[in-house]
């Protein structure tokens, strides 16, 4: 679940600027705080998920490395269909959604 959070984070960052142009590590938009804010997370759901005290106070089990692609798959996803999204919205600037009769 945070895996998947990634790709709502990047996409969410800006309504129209492609992530390319927006790119939290350098440019204009540089914002050092997402990229160790991820780490963050990152590092707090894998010690919940492998850290062999916690697991028992969790109630959690590892999950096998097979499952590992799933969630960056869906995360890949979304920030595709968004920067999708803004290429038409930056395409099309003045066609209002829906389409006004």
């Amino acid at each position: 679940m945070v895996f998947m959070q990634y790709g709502g984070l990047l996409a969410v960052r800006n309504r129209r600027v492609s992530i390319l142009q927006s790119n939290p590590l350098w440019g204009p938009r540089q914002n050092l705080v997402v990229p160790v804010g991820m780490i963050g997370t990152a590092l707090v759901a894998v010690v919940n998920l492998y850290g062999p005290g916690l697991q028992h106070v969790f109630g959690t089990t590892p999950i096998p490395g097979m499952f590992w692609g799933i969630p960056f798959a869906f995360a890949l996803g979304i920030l595709t269909v968004d920067e999708t999204r803004k290429l038409v919205v930056r395409t099309y600037p003045n066609v209002s959604w829906p389409p006004l009769v």
